[in-house]
């Protein structure tokens, strides 16, 4: 729900959130799984997809939420100005869990593609500064209202 909240949170009126299209999860090895899922509990360390993942049941259905642990989580983009149009795919990833499991892992958003359509390297370079320190922001105030939430 953290990384989902912030991936979707509107920023600016030039940029807009599309869709989730890449998620790793871990399911928590100190929950049950409710009733019709349980298969996640046996044998699966992690679980990759991608696609259109807003409304896949991982999302959809809340009551799993507290079973899983999302590692990484990636959102596609478009923005619109009078001199450009632009589309970009963002990571919200936290890497030492996923590599060593450390709980208390930093998140580290970063862009994984830009592309900018008639904006001069300059201005792609101060649009992603702005969108950086807007998630920065972002972020802090979606970890206040979820860090609690366990």
């Amino acid at each position: 729900a953290f990384l989902k909240d912030i991936s979707e949170s509107h920023r600016k009126n030039e940029f807009y959130f599309n869709k989730i299209i890449d998620v790793d999860f871990h399911p928590d090895e100190n929950a049950t799984f409710p009733q019709g899922m349980e298969w996640l509990e046996k044998n699966i360390e992690e679980l990759k997809l991608k696609g259109t993942l807003g409304d896949s049941i991982f999302f959809r259905n809340k009551s799993i939420h507290p079973s899983l642990k999302i590692a990484k989580l990636v959102a596609n983009y478009t923005m619109q100005d009078i001199d450009y149009n632009a589309e970009c795919k963002i990571s919200y990833e936290f890497p030492e869990y996923a590599s060593k499991k450390n709980e208390a892992a930093e998140l580290v958003i970063d862009f994984k593609s830009f592309n900018g359509k008639g904006a001069s390297n300059t201005k792609i370079n101060n649009i992603k500064s702005e969108i950086m320190k807007t998630l920065e922001s972002v972020k802090i105030i979606a970890y206040e209202r979820h860090r609690n939430k366990d």
